[in-house]
């Protein structure tokens, strides 16, 4: 228990060696203690988001030629069996009950994933360093 008591405060004092203030034990542990709740926090946040699924409802379009598709950057929407000259509104008006009832639901994961995902390892990198200066800052004073 004193050996843990005495590693705190050599840390408090590497901290309070780099900080612009002077940190105390209670102070460290309680700033490691949120750093690591924080960390796991947003791998929990990461976790849930990689289970997540978005699903959306497609609407019904009209009538959009593949090349128009490829120019819009769209080319993944399914297109509809529709005849050229046909539009929504006549679509809507002819009511064709094959087209007009509602597509099943498109599920794909979130882009923000990714987002979440770096901005956790920039975290971790960041707490990294941070325990490397730590342990650079013990090294440097266990040498003098």
């Amino acid at each position: 228990m004193q050996s843990k008591r005495r590693a705190w405060e050599r840390v408090a004092e590497a901290v309070s060696a780099v900080a612009n203030s002077l940190r105390d034990v209670d102070g460290v542990k309680k700033k490691w203690a949120d750093l690591k709740s924080a960390v796991k926090k947003k791998g929990a946040e990461r976790s849930r988001e990689q289970k997540m699924t978005v699903t959306l409802t497609l609407e019904l379009l009209p009538v959009v030629s593949p090349s128009t598709l490829d120019l819009a950057g769209e080319r993944e929407v399914d297109e509809a069996p529709l005849e050229p000259e046909m539009n929504l509104s006549q679509i809507l008006l002819d009511g064709n009950p094959t087209l007009c009832q509602t597509p099943k639901p498109k599920r794909f994961r979130t882009e923000e994933m990714v987002d979440i995902q770096t901005q956790l390892l920039k975290e971790v990198a960041a707490l990294r360093k941070v325990q490397e200066e730590l342990l650079q800052v013990e090294r440097e004073r266990g040498w003098k």
